[in-house]
C-alpha cells in the first residue's frame, strides 16, 4: 500500500495505512493486526476494509491489495466518489 500513496503509522498491535493525496490525508485508511493468529485477511476483514477504503467491490480491495490495482487507479475511483478533490 505504500507505493500506492498510503503512509504507514504504527500503534499498539496495528498498523495503519493512511491515503494521502498530494501530502493530505483523503480519509481513506484501513488497518492490520500484528497479530499472530491471524495470518490471512478473512471475508470479514475484506468488508470491514472495503467501508473503510471506500471501495464498492470486495474485489476491489483484494485488486488493491494483490496490486492489479495501481495507485492512479485508486485515486481516480476516490475522485469520482467525491472522496477527494485534486
Amino acid at each position: 500500500l505504500s507505493k500506492k500513496g498510503f503512509r504507514k503509522k504504527k500503534a499498539g498491535d496495528h498498523v495503519y495505512f493512511h491515503h494521502e493525496y498530494e501530502g493530505k490525508e483523503t480519509g481513506a485508511y484501513t488497518k492490520f493486526s500484528h497479530s499472530k493468529r491471524e495470518k490471512d485477511i478473512n471475508d470479514y476483514l475484506i468488508s470491514c476494509m472495503q467501508k473503510q477504503l471506500h471501495l464498492d467491490k470486495r474485489s476491489e480491495v483484494v485488486n488493491l491489495l494483490n496490486c492489479p490495482m495501481d495507485g492512479e487507479s485508486y485515486n481516480h475511483k476516490l475522485i469520482m466518489k467525491s472522496i477527494f478533490t485534486p
